[in-house]
């Protein structure tokens, strides 16, 4: 019976390879759209039936097929591969110092007779905090953009993620030890693979894995930096000498009688955490567990009895485990059952360190000082086997533990000020759109802005210019976030402080406005704009787009007319001008203004959403009031484009109702 991959993923195949399966590989290209409202769980499960299920209809038995699909999600969002680096970034923003869940759906069949067997497998992975200048260099590197969730365990990535609740392998593409079980369930037998290679045990499928991609990983440490070492997220230094490679502690073996009970015993009393638990073989485990903090681990092997290392079990380990206050871990611990070889002892060391003299004008100052007296606390515990492990504090650690701490505390609260700041900034911006409609005899109309972050620059606006005339504006600011902000509240303000003239005069407005973004603005800066002034007595529109995307004017017939460019952008030249356009509305027309986050979105097969899928939107629903249709072409438009919004979506819908 031959095992089939229905998967081009490189990675899958890797595991599965190094793991001693025998198997071929069939590609299967399915839509990964998520449907609306569809979990992460359920799309997981879905797409990997429907991999399994394409590549079985063209594959012949006796084999199992083996389709499987592999999300990132975060508070009930599903986050697939980057679309763009920006895209990359954005998902990476928000994974930042949070913990996430993969999930990866496996679905076989087995074949002639289909018997299938699915199931999806989850782990936590909890992500450290990145700067920006982290996300930068990694982004640099060009490895988030073919994998979901922007990022690579197995990769440059892994220095971000601190731990992991569960399978390892699963946050690659596929849970090596619940597939190998669901194998056997299906009748895949240990004696049939054993007939191609000799299967590899678990810790070696782990350390083969890393080895193929720790060069990558580590060539990419270091980048274009100062002159002192840049500290890791798990804070570890990365030296500037090339001619001596970066090394440290990864994982202790401690061997133990019963892998299970000494498990709850590292995780229940001592407080640790499980980073990699895996069942290659019902009869072999591989468990590796560390304490909350630094970035060593301890690998838990139940060695066979009889065996050398069975006999190590319970003997004094060389390992030091040090914590700033070893009192309160000895009194914490004591109560959770653990067992100390003595009463933590206070021990002094007192030592002289050379320092470099600061600079000073006194040439008798001296070039080395007494270093103060040090104090360490000491003690010994044990674990259910009897193996024996040092807990000890120094002064030192405690003093360097108190300053990160209060180095933390300080960024977490510029942090909050700056999260602060940009909520009142939002507030701020979302009372600049329009906060009521002028009347209207004739037109049924409404806007909507929603924003990709906290603040954009997209605007639209409703002008009341008196005489029964009526203002569309919407316009796209260059740039995102803050700036672009900043440059949108800048346009309105010269818009509305100037709109008086724009029913007798509107180019001299228009004029005036560019006049104004000009000298106010940065170089560079620029906008495009649709401004329409609507008479309601005589159903007239007169327009001025400059530079913005055409307007699109249904009418009952279901023509089409596009209210294209008549002049360029403002901002960018002082000697501008620009020509104004006119036409009518009839009862049953509809006139949609909208920018380039409608039209611009993206799928998961990188097609936009395009002008013709807005224009079939906006026939769909012309029967409909205009805030009906606004918010059902939104929803259009959110589930064609279901990942990381990527720029403001803005529509205004207006329709003529008659008289």
């Amino acid at each position: 019976m031959k095992l089939i991959l229905a998967s081009a993923s490189v990675r899958r195949a890797e595991i599965l390879r190094d793991a001693g399966f025998s198997f071929t590989t069939l590609s299967s290209a399915v839509d990964e759209t998520p449907y609306p409202g569809e979990s992460a769980h359920v799309l997981v499960e879905r797409l990997a039936i429907a991999k399994a299920e394409l590549v079985a209809a063209r594959a012949a038995g006796p084999a199992i097929v083996i389709g499987a699909d592999t999300e990132v999600t975060l508070e009930g969002h599903i986050f697939g591969k980057p679309r763009s680096s920006d895209d990359a970034r954005h998902m990476l923003e928000r994974l930042s110092g949070r913990t996430h869940a993969v999930l990866t759906g496996v679905a076989l069949i087995r074949l002639p007779d289909a018997e299938r067997l699915t199931f999806v497998e989850s782990t936590l992975v909890h992500f450290a905090m990145l700067p920006a200048e982290e996300i930068s260099r990694y982004l640099a590197t060009g490895e988030p953009h073919d994998k979901a969730g922007g990022y690579a365990i197995q990769g440059y990535a892994g220095r971000f993620i601190p731990r992991i609740e569960g399978c390892y392998f699963n946050i690659v593409g596929l849970p090596l030890a619940r597939l190998y079980h669901a194998l056997i369930a299906l009748g895949w037998s240990e004696d049939k693979l054993a007939g191609v290679a000799t299967f590899a045990r678990p810790d070696e499928v782990y350390r083969s894995f890393q080895e193929r991609t720790r060069s990558n990983r580590f060539r990419l440490i270091i980048s274009a930096m100062g002159n002192s070492p840049r500290e890791w997220v798990d804070g570890s230094a990365v030296r500037l000498d090339r001619q001596d490679p970066y090394l440290r502690l990864q994982s202790v073996t401690i061997y133990v009688r019963d892998l299970e009970l000494s498990l709850n015993f590292y995780l229940e009393q001592l407080g640790f955490q499980l980073i990699f638990d895996a069942r290659v073989q019902p009869d072999r485990r591989f468990v590796t567990v560390a304490p909350p903090d630094g970035t060593a681990n301890l690998t838990l092997v139940a060695p066979e009895p009889g065996s050398e290392q069975y006999k190590l079990i319970g003997r004094p380990a060389p390992v030091t485990f040090v914590t700033e206050d070893v009192i309160v871990k000895y009194r914490e611990w004591t109560k959770r059952g653990v067992r100390f070889q003595f009463a933590p002892r206070l021990k002094r060391l007192k030592y002289e360190v050379h320092v470099r003299a600061p600079q000073s004008a006194d040439a008798s100052a001296p070039g080395a000082e007494q270093a103060p007296i040090w104090g360490g606390v000491f003690t010994r515990f044990r674990d259910l086997d009897g193996n024996s492990f040092s807990l000890v504090s120094f002064d030192e650690v405690t003093h360097a533990v108190e300053a990160q701490r209060r180095a933390l505390s300080e960024r977490l609260e510029s942090e909050r000020r700056a999260a602060q700041e940009l909520e009142i900034a939002k507030q701020v911006q979302a009372r600049l759109f329009p906060q009521s409609q002028p009347p209207s005899k004739t037109l049924e109309y409404a806007g909507l802005c929603i924003q990709a972050r906290k603040v954009g620059g997209d605007y639209y606006d409703f002008l009341d210019l008196g005489k029964a005339r009526l203002g569309f504006v919407i316009g796209d600011i260059s740039g995102k976030g803050i700036a672009a902000a900043l440059l949108m509240a800048n346009l309105q303000a010269n818009l509305r402080s100037q709109c008086a003239i724009a029913v007798d005069q509107p180019q001299r407005l228009l004029r005036s406005v560019n006049q104004l973004f000009c000298d106010n603005t940065p170089d560079g800066a620029f906008a495009t704009l649709f401004f329409a002034e609507y008479d309601d007595t005589a159903c007239r529109l007169r327009y001025a787009n400059c530079g913005h995307l055409p307007a699109l004017l249904l009418r009952k017939d279901c023509s089409v007319e596009r209210l294209d460019a008549t002049a360029t952008v403002l901002g960018i030249f002082k000697d501008w001008d620009c020509e104004i356009g006119e036409c009518h509305l009839h009862p049953g027309d509809t006139l949609a203004l909208y920018t380039d986050g409608v039209t611009e979105s993206y799928n998961s097969a990188d097609e936009q959403f395009g002008e013709q899928r807005l224009i079939e939107a906006l026939q769909r629903h012309c029967e409909v009031c205009s805030q009906a249709a606004l918010a059902a072409i939104v929803d259009e438009v959110q589930r064609f484009s279901p990942l990381e919004q990527h720029d403001d979506i803005t529509l205004i819908v207006a329709k003529h109702r008659g008289s």
